[in-house]
């Protein structure tokens, strides 16, 4: 009988230890997926952050681009303008010479 009980005793510390292992493994195992997941996210927002700031930079490059070619329509219109005043003013005299 105390020989029984002994081999329990033993069986029981070793499943014991292993038990905990295993228990301890399933924790740090659970830890490391938080860790990655948190490391995940992390990237994530690192690159949205990135990805603002170059949207950003496009907007601002086709805000000035749109001001650019504003302003050169505006002096095309002006040139038009002052081309078809002096059609206008050449044809007045031509019709004149006649």
């Amino acid at each position: 009988m105390e020989g029984s009980a002994a081999i329990f005793a033993l069986l029981g510390t070793i499943f014991g230890g292993a038990g905990l292992k295993i228990v301890e493994a399933l924790l740090l195992r659970k830890k490391d997926k938080d860790t990655t997941a948190t490391d995940l996210r992390q990237e994530l927002r690192e690159e949205v952050r990135y990805l603002r700031e170059q949207l950003k930079a496009a907007e601002d490059e086709l805000d000035e681009q749109r001001q650019k070619h504003l302003s050169v329509m505006q002096e095309y219109l002006d040139v038009q303008s002052k081309l078809n005043g002096l059609l206008i003013d050449f044809k007045q005299e031509a019709s004149k010479g006649e």
